[in-house]
């Protein structure tokens, strides 16, 4: 619990983010172990704590990074976990496939790539299904404090859980 608490600390206001990242634990990026109740008849896929720890170490490292190679390399390749915080969206488009939230997402962000005169499809010249990767890159360029760490929250990480929220309501049964 000590090393929890140094963690969350080093994130300021973001107490519950290792809670947050349990949620993510059925992503097709991220792994995670089954075991199985009841004699067999339910299958339980659990998260990877370790794992969720990592990333929210990657986190806290790029927040409190001032060097915007070191941000973009963990960003990019994952600093303490081999996931990087970037695969959350570049294979949004297949990992939260017909997700409500993300479809609004990516047309808003369509949207505004239009106004600005993008080629159909593309946002800041790449593609659409990509929006948040772009969103990150373009805030890190521009060197403005904790900006491109509340972009990842937001588009990467929070697009992540509030697609498995929307999947396990679907999968409930009354």
């Amino acid at each position: 619990m000590v090393r929890l608490n140094y963690i969350t600390s080093n994130l300021g206001r973001r107490a519950s983010f290792p809670t947050v990242l349990s949620l993510l634990a059925t992503s097709r990026s991220f792994c995670c172990a089954e075991m199985f109740l009841a004699g067999g008849s339910y299958k339980v896929e659990t998260p990877n704590i370790d794992r969720d720890i990592n990333v929210t170490l990657d986190m806290a490292a790029i927040r409190e990074s001032k060097d915007l190679s070191e941000m973009k390399t963990i960003y990019t390749n994952g600093g303490h976990v081999k996931l990087s915080l970037q695969s959350l969206s570049i294979n949004a488009a297949n990992d939260f496939e017909g997700d409500p939230m993300y479809s609004f997402y990516k047309h808003a962000y369509l949207h505004i790539g239009l106004k600005e005169g993008e080629n159909p499809g593309e946002f800041d010249g790449s593609p659409i299904e990509q929006f948040a990767d772009t969103l990150v890159n373009d805030l890190m360029e521009l060197d403005k404090e904790n900006i491109s760490h509340e972009a990842i929250l937001v588009n990467n990480v929070w697009m992540a859980v509030v697609y498995y929220l929307n999947t396990a309501s679907r999968t409930c049964k009354y």
